[in-house]
């Protein structure tokens, strides 16, 4: 199981909205892309 999918996983087991859960994941994915670039140029 990916990271992303646990997250997935979790917000579902709160049972938050669907569009709360594509914002969630999308901030995720952001924040992690950000930090991978972040590390690769420095």
């Amino acid at each position: 199981m990916t990271f992303l999918q646990s997250v997935r996983t979790e917000i579902r087991a709160k049972q938050y909205s669907y569009r709360t859960e594509k914002t969630y994941l999308s901030r995720v994915r952001q924040f992690i892309l950000f930090n991978d670039r972040k590390s690769a140029s420095g």
